[in-house]
């Protein structure tokens, strides 16, 4: 199928003057984003299914996962604007994930064990609530000075 060289609104599709129909760029970048979706929802699935053995939860809670990503994205975007620190602070959450998988991957691999409290999910809202909170309140301190 041809392509057009430019877009044309938020059309997919454009008939040329000899009368075929074209695809647009724009139906290109649905495609390419449709296709990272369901890329990333299918590597996930492993993992899950490491977690929990029924089907359902895991084809459940991978496409509540995919649905609520680009809004997320958005919001995030928008808080970052707000918040000037907290694109710092979610750097920081990041790394410290990484981190704790490294960690554990590492227990694993070399057979030794981690505090229990390494492995608390309250333990990790915790810290990951701080770090928000001190990026938010962070900002509000440096504007009022």
């Amino acid at each position: 199928m041809p392509v057009t060289d430019e877009f044309h609104g938020h059309n997919f599709f454009k008939r040329l003057p000899n009368g075929t129909k074209a695809a647009t760029p724009f139906l290109l970048v649905i495609l390419a984003l449709a296709t990272t979706d369901i890329i990333f929802a299918i590597d996930s699935i492993p993992p899950v299914f490491g977690i929990t053995k029924d089907p359902f939860v895991v084809w459940s809670s991978n496409a509540m996962a995919v649905l609520g990503l680009r809004p997320l994205f958005f919001l995030l975007s928008g808080l970052v604007r707000i918040f000037r620190f907290l694109q710092y602070g979610l750097a920081l959450v990041l790394v410290l994930i990484g981190l704790k998988m490294l960690l554990e991957e590492a227990a694993h691999t070399f057979e030794f064990h981690l505090p229990e409290i390494m492995e608390s999910p309250f333990l990790s809202l915790i810290v990951i609530s701080s770090i928000f909170t001190f990026a938010i309140i962070f900002l509000r301190c440096f504007l009022h000075n």
